[in-house]
């Protein structure tokens, strides 16, 4: 149909003039006009290499901040799992001097911190945290059970990772 306005056709011609031939020898003529790179961002123009010194700082103080984290991390791990729970959750943790846990109630032991925050956060509490001997516990109180994750700095110290304690050691091995 070539009444619709969607289709590109060549325009016609008279039988002596072709359009798709040139008629003409010659170039276009070359205005060699310097134009700086710019980029314009609600109506302001920003000249590109500005815009790509300021992502190139950006990146930079990116990958330090990373770095400053990793080496922070690093060290609260080596300082032991307590140094690290208080690293990574400090923002949830409220210390208090004593657990206040009824003999009746209902405890249930956790195997993860990070089952324990996740608790936390999902009841909308905090974690409280008290330190007894060598042993941290971590207690979330839930509308039906409070629940505990405790660690024994003295058993989780960095100079016994990669070692059988004394009484690891005296058991003898379990075969599958």
């Amino acid at each position: 149909d070539m009444s619709d306005p969607l289709i590109m056709r060549v325009a016609e011609s008279s039988a002596e003039t072709d359009p798709l031939t040139p008629s003409q020898t010659g170039e276009v003529e070359n205005s060699e006009q310097e134009v700086p790179n710019t980029l314009s961002i609600f109506k302001f123009d920003l000249n590109v290499l500005g815009l790509r010194l300021v992502a190139g700082v950006g990146l930079g103080l990116s990958l330090a901040g990373l770095l400053i984290l990793g080496i922070l991390m690093l060290q609260a791990n080596q300082r032991g799992e307590a140094a690290l729970i208080q690293f990574k959750y400090g923002d949830l943790l409220l210390p208090v001097r004593e657990s206040g846990l009824a003999k009746t109630e209902e405890v249930l032991e956790l195997v993860s911190m990070g089952d324990l925050a996740k608790l936390a956060k999902e009841e909308g509490c905090r974690i409280l945290y008290y330190v007894e001997g060598d042993s941290n516990h971590y207690l979330v109180r839930g509308s039906t059970a409070t629940y505990h994750y405790q660690i024994n700095e003295a058993d989780a110290s960095p100079s016994n990772s990669g070692r059988l304690l004394p009484e690891e050691a005296s058991r003898p091995e379990e075969s599958l």
